[in-house]
């Protein structure tokens, strides 16, 4: 797509890659052309509020091992058209009580 993707230039985002906003370079998961995905921008939507809504009330760390030593992930990627990171483990807690009363509302409400 890039003459050189893997150097560090922000210019190939510039606006003349982009419509109202959006990047018009496509995305393979939604498809292309006319049979592209109506819903995609709904998907992108609901994603960004669940992402938002996870980092609000958890707080995300390495790992600990049995030890106590902090275990460093190992960054592997799967090698599809849609590629995505290997399972990894990390360390998910409540960043507060009052996150952890929401939390333990919300599973009551569900």
């Amino acid at each position: 797509m890039y003459p050189d993707p893997l150097a560090f230039n922000p210019q190939r985002f510039a606006p003349e890659n982009r419509v109202n906003g959006m990047n018009q370079i496509p995305d393979p998961a939604f498809g292309f052309g006319r049979r592209v995905c109506p819903g995609r921008y709904l998907a992108y939507d609901s994603l960004w509020i669940v992402v938002a809504s996870v980092l609000a009330v958890y707080n995300i760390s390495k790992e600990i091992d049995e030890t106590g030593a902090v275990k460093e992930p190992v960054v592997e990627f799967t090698p599809h058209l849609l590629s995505h990171p290997m399972p990894f483990g990390c360390t998910i807690t409540p960043r507060s009580a009052a996150a952890r009363r929401l939390i333990a509302q919300t599973e009551l409400d569900t």
